[in-house]
């Protein structure tokens, strides 16, 4: 969709880790919203930006269509086990999340990729994962 093609962005703001937030739009196209609805993007916690009431909105049909990120490859968990542990690829971190944690829905969980469901915080610990700093009470 984007690849050698002419890009508009419009800046939207900062998330909380200082990012550039921005609606992307090739010709009338808005990227965004063509991202979440494929479920190929999750959004943030971002209310009042990025038009989030129109993402929202394809986020819920994608997550009901149960579409690429929203499928059962990458969100089916162990019965009673819901902590994420992701494997980032790029940095080789491992890192727990638990339901509490600021991005946890966010993260999505591809086995395929070395991510894992942890019933608890030792199970997560002993497979070499850390938890998330975004978590409640870490720093």
């Amino acid at each position: 969709m984007v690849l050698g093609k002419k890009l508009r962005l419009e800046e939207q703001g900062k998330d909380t880790f200082g990012r550039t937030l921005a609606k992307v739009w090739q010709n009338d196209l808005l990227i965004n919203k063509a991202l979440v609805t494929e479920g190929l993007a999750a959004l943030q916690q971002i209310q009042g930006k990025l038009g989030a009431d129109e993402l929202e909105l394809a986020e819920q049909e994608a997550m009901a269509a149960k579409r690429g990120i929203w499928s059962s490859e990458c969100t089916a968990e162990q019965a009673g086990c819901e902590i994420k542990g992701n494997f980032h690829q790029g940095t080789k971190d491992r890192i727990y999340h638990l339901p509490e944690c600021y991005n946890y829905k966010q993260i999505n969980i591809n086995p395929n990729e070395g991510d894992r469901w942890f019933c608890s915080d030792a199970e997560g610990e002993a497979a070499g994962f850390s938890k998330s700093k975004d978590c409640p009470g870490e720093k």
